[in-house]
């Protein structure tokens, strides 16, 4: 996909603000991981709801590093080769400007993110991988 600068630029002020927000959701939320103490002071339904929102702030806390880690390599790719961003890391082909606008992190495009998902055949295996 060949992008005008202003529109790469404009990807990649989205990318940074992005891991801003991850940044610091991460960093808030580092209080809240703290460990449930069995033996405290509180009732058993206080402890039960600690232990089930520290379960909840874990797998937000994974989803957020695991965007971020997609959002760095992103911003890695307009960095070093502005013609790698936007391209599927897993067959080569344009992931596609309005997949992008809603997820401008997304690695790969909207068929190979399927197969991924759900294991749909998309016909693209096999082909080129333009991997970096």
């Amino acid at each position: 996909m060949s992008m005008t600068p202003e529109v790469l630029a404009d990807f990649r002020r989205r990318l940074q603000e992005i891991e801003g927000d991850l940044r610091t959701h991460l960093n808030d939320t580092v209080e809240g991981s703290e460990i449930v103490e069995l033996d405290s002071p509180i009732g058993r339904d206080t402890r039960i709801e600690a232990i089930q929102l520290q379960k909840m702030n874990n797998a937000n806390r994974v989803r957020a590093k695991a965007r971020l880690q997609l959002v760095m390599t992103a911003l890695e790719k307009i960095e070093s080769d502005e013609e790698l961003y936007g391209l599927c890391g897993e067959c080569g082909e344009d992931i596609g400007q309005r997949r992008l606008e809603v997820r401008p992190e997304s690695p790969l495009c909207l068929s190979c993110q399927s197969e991924l998902e759900g294991g749909v055949d998309n016909g693209k295996r096999g082909r080129r991988s333009r991997k970096s």
